[in-house]
């Protein structure tokens, strides 16, 4: 069965024993009936409270109301859960206070107390949820009575009898007794109360007070903590048996996938000394390329070289630090009074150029064979290197590119062109951008056409403290940190078929799609 709700019911109060200036007497208890309205059997007499008016006195004049804020935006909607066999739950009871202007509810000016159940669960008691039979008003105390009237001047003396006096003159009216103080509103507060000591079940705290400011806000320094009550929500009822299975619903569409496309970024602009632009969207036509038209502009993000440094002298690796490698995006923690570290990064290798195959259909009679070309050869991954501070305990980041996808094989016509290599970069602060993908290569005579004007373009190589060669093999890190050389990929070869004048070996070799690029890296030591 469901929890039973908790109502509150509030009545006037007149002036006496309870409450000198009258107020309001508020009566809680449980709805055991059900009828939503708190019966004169259902009322817990321990819990009854009274609001007393303040000392009478003009009526203050009542603040603006604050303005509503703003909505928050809508969050994602999740994944829906499997639902359980759990019974119905209670509905929470909440109360809702607002100003009341001076009028037909309340003469002088008030609160006006709206009570309900929170049908969707939102905590907040909306319009459609209020209960208008159980609204009820606290109205400000009426204005103090006018002070006493002073006393009058003694009266003179009687004179002798005789011929009647001139009417003496009136005595001087008393002053004025001094206006009494404004009284102070009432105000409530309501809070949503977590389960605990003071609601097993959670519930709704009320405070009062007086609003000592008349800021129509019930600050902190205002709240009588001797008035403050509780409204608890019912306990749980038993579960409820199982429903039966609904039928399953209509298989929702496939998401678009989200695509990233890397490009090198011309020092301008948007990088004063180049580097990589990143741009990000939805694969709207599922071709697997982000499409111009699929770009979302709003996300594209630049990484930009930093500026060149001067060349250090150091002739040969330390020998005597930690060196630590790392071939995947991860984390790096700080080790305790560890506070400058040196940093390499190496962008990741462009994919080899797709090979394309001789066929008789498409190539002319060259007199020696029909004859495919190789695809060029991928651009390495750039280098940067640079000595940082850093903080113990501190997380950095560290993301490792990616090689750039091989491109693949056409028979009659260019191969692809090969992927360009992703970025690596440690927390932001030193990065190395990729090589570009080697180009495909057309079908025509000459075996060797993939080469050299076919290659990808290398990543940008900074702050090097040995020769180029050394860099691009990384042949001075010990092979425990370093396992392959960061940054390479070879073109695919070409495919080629002949008919005469060529040795066996020859005839009829088949294409090949270009290589993957290596992954980046990044090494740490200290």
């Amino acid at each position: 069965a469901a929890g039973k709700n908790t109502l509150a019911k509030t009545t006037t109060e007149t002036a006496g024993a309870n409450c000198a200036t009258g107020g309001v007497k508020v009566e809680y208890g449980l709805d055991i009936n059900s009828n939503n309205v708190l019966d004169a059997t259902e009322i817990n007499v321990t819990l009854t409270k009274y609001i007393c008016n303040g000392t009478a006195g003009a009526t203050g004049a009542t603040g603006p109301t604050g303005l509503t804020g703003a909505t928050g935006a809508q969050g994602i909607q999740g994944v829906a859960g499997i639902a359980g066999a759990a019974g119905a739950v209670g509905k929470n009871t909440l109360a809702k206070t607002t100003t009341e202007t001076a009028g037909a509810n309340c003469a002088t000016g008030g609160l006006k107390v709206e009570y309900g159940l929170d049908a969707n669960s939102n905590n907040v008691l909306d319009a459609t949820e209020i209960n208008a039979t159980l609204t009820k008003y606290i109205c400000n105390g009426t204005a103090g009575a006018q002070g006493p009237i002073g006393l009058t001047g003694p009266t003179g003396a009687t004179g002798p009898q005789g011929v009647q006096g001139v009417q003496g003159i009136s005595g001087t009216n008393g002053t004025n007794g001094t206006n009494g103080l404004d009284g102070k509103n009432t105000l409530a507060k309501t809070t949503t109360e977590v389960a605990g000591a003071n609601c097993a079940n959670g519930g709704v705290k009320v405070q009062y007070g007086l609003d000592a400011n008349s800021n129509n806000i019930l600050d902190a320094s205002e709240i009588n903590a001797t008035l403050t009550k509780y409204i608890c929500n019912g306990t749980a009822g038993a579960t409820g048996t199982q429903g039966i299975a609904g039928t399953n619903g209509i298989n929702g569409q496939n998401g678009l996938n989200a695509l990233i496309k890397t490009t090198m970024e011309a020092a301008g602009a948007n990088c004063a000394n180049g580097g990589t632009k990143i741009e990000t969207g939805l694969d709207a036509n599922s071709n697997g390329i982000l499409d111009v038209v699929e770009v979302n502009t709003s996300q594209t993000q630049f990484v930009c070289n930093g500026n060149s440094g001067t060349n250090a002298v150091s002739t040969s690796y330390p020998s005597n630090s930690i060196k630590l490698g790392f071939n995947t995006t991860t984390t790096w923690l700080c080790p305790v009074n560890v506070t400058k570290i040196r940093v390499e990064v190496w962008g990741a290798g462009g994919g080899g150029g797709g090979g394309s195959g001789g066929d008789i259909s498409c190539m002319a009679w060259t007199g020696m064979g029909y004859w495919g070309g190789y695809g060029g050869t991928g651009g390495l991954g750039g280098y940067n290197c640079d000595t940082i501070s850093v903080i113990p305990g501190q997380s950095y980041s560290i993301i490792v590119g990616s090689g750039g996808t091989g491109g693949n094989v056409v028979s009659c016509g260019t191969g692809e062109t090969g992927g360009t290599g992703g970025f690596t970069s440690f927390n932001g602060i030193i990065t190395a951008n990729g090589g570009t993908g080697g180009l495909g290569s057309p079908s025509q005579n000459g075996a060797t056409t993939g080469y050299g004007p076919l290659a990808g373009t290398s990543g940008t190589i900074s702050n090097y403290i040995y020769s180029t060669s050394s860099i691009q093999t990384a042949n001075y890190i010990p092979n425990t940190i370093l396992t392959a050389s960061p940054g390479f990929a070879s073109g695919g070869s070409g495919g080629q078929e002949c008919r005469s004048n060529m040795p066996a070996s020859y005839m009829n070799m088949t294409p090949t799609p270009g290589q993957n690029g290596q992954n980046g890296f990044c090494v740490i030591s200290y």
